[in-house]
């Protein structure tokens, strides 16, 4: 069994998402570790994948993770829970043994242990909702149990814009949750990274009975433990011969990267971090090669 706090060489973690909303997992990987590097792309060309079709996402992750790989990260973390639906399982095929690949999913399992009522809502984006994936989690977890599933049409493209609170991002979610509050729901699961930076708004509209659980941290944690289990077993990843030979600095670093405007995607980081939705440390912003 790896111990978790077990002292790393300085590894390097790749982390993408369609947007911002991965840089949520980012945050807790830096808030759990400070001898793990980051290396970010935010696929913002191709923003959302939620409203795209199966064939395009899966395209976008395979290329997303070669990227990062070829970057010299030595696990790479796919932070979009409609990505993973559509592109996990081709992403691990096409890697085989060179790089662990760890997915998120919709915190259905944790919200349910926290749920008295045996009432969830989880708010996804729409191919999330309509995806196997999370009718899986709900025939694992959730069989004898109410799970109202909630497609929230905008919310990403509003985290995306820095929109993480005000009239609009309130409105959306008064919506979305007012018949699932209805019915009792004391949990609501957050099924999309980018929605982890609405918690504030959150915190301010729901009843004090009510639980939020985000996403993020579950599979921060677990990246960290397959970190553990290739140093402690000595396992030799595609990257592994980079970080052997001193290529890290030793300091914490952040690299963050986009496929579309690099000027928007920097924009809306700073929103975030300026409203405190966002913490980071040591950042360094750099352009992409068309990925």
């Amino acid at each position: 069994m790896p111990h978790e706090g077990a002292r790393l060489s300085t590894r390097t973690v790749g982390v993408f998402d369609s947007g911002v909303g991965g840089l949520a997992v980012a945050s807790a990987l830096q808030r759990l570790r400070a001898d793990v590097n980051v290396r970010y792309v935010a696929d913002s060309a191709h923003f959302p994948y939620g409203e795209k079709d199966r064939t395009y996402v899966r395209e976008r992750v395979l290329a997303c993770g070669k990227q990062l790989v070829d970057e010299g990260c030595e696990l790479v973390v796919v932070a979009c829970n409609t990505a993973c639906s559509e592109g996990l399982e081709a992403l691990r095929r096409q890697l085989g043994a060179q790089v662990p690949v760890v997915g998120v999913e919709p915190p259905l399992k944790p919200a349910m242990a926290k749920s008295a009522s045996r009432r969830v809502a989880v708010l996804a984006t729409r191919r999330t909702v309509q995806g196997k994936r999370l009718a899986r989690l709900c025939h694992t977890y959730a069989k004898d149990a109410d799970v109202f599933l909630v497609p929230m049409v905008g919310l990403a493209e509003l985290v995306e814009a820095g929109e993480v609170d005000g009239p609009q991002v309130r409105n959306l979610l008064e919506r979305a949750l007012e018949e699932p509050l209805e019915r009792g729901v004391d949990v609501v699961a957050l099924g999309c990274t980018h929605y982890s930076f609405v918690q504030e708004e959150l915190s301010r509209m729901l009843p004090a009975h009510v639980t939020v659980v985000h996403p993020e941290l579950p599979v921060a944690q677990h990246a960290i433990r397959r970190l553990v289990e290739i140093q402690e077993n000595g396992v030799k990843t595609k990257n592994s011969k980079k970080h052997e030979n001193g290529s890290d600095t030793g300091r914490r670093r952040i690299h963050l990267g986009a496929t579309g405007c690099q000027e928007t995607f920097e924009g809306a980081v700073r929103r975030l971090m300026r409203k405190g939705a966002l913490v980071l440390d040591g950042l360094v912003h750099e352009d992409l090669d068309q990925v």
